[in-house]
């Protein structure tokens, strides 16, 4: 297993579209990804086309103890994951 982090503490430099695009070349390409957004703004999760409102579990929920990663994660296509994010993970 593999992990790819992109940070930086800029915003508009392209985090997200980055790594959205990387995330889907990698499972286009047959490997099994899971995208966890880590920004409030959950804009990788809406990418993905999950929006994360409501009851829906977030990467927030993994990170309060309350719900394993196993229980927050999408299949949004083939090979292709979500954790999604929201306003919530601010808080933790």
């Amino acid at each position: 297993m593999r992990t790819i982090a992109v940070m930086n503490q800029k915003g508009g430099v392209g985090k997200t579209t980055s790594s959205v695009n990387v995330a889907a070349g990698l499972a286009v390409a047959g490997k099994k990804v899971l995208l966890v957004d880590l920004d409030p703004q959950g804009h990788g999760s809406l990418h993905l086309g999950v929006e994360a409102v409501g009851d829906i579990p977030t990467i927030y929920d993994v990170f309060t103890g309350h719900k394993p990663l196993s229980a927050v994660r999408h299949l949004v296509a083939e090979n292709l994951w979500v954790a999604p994010s929201n306003v919530d993970l601010a808080a933790a």
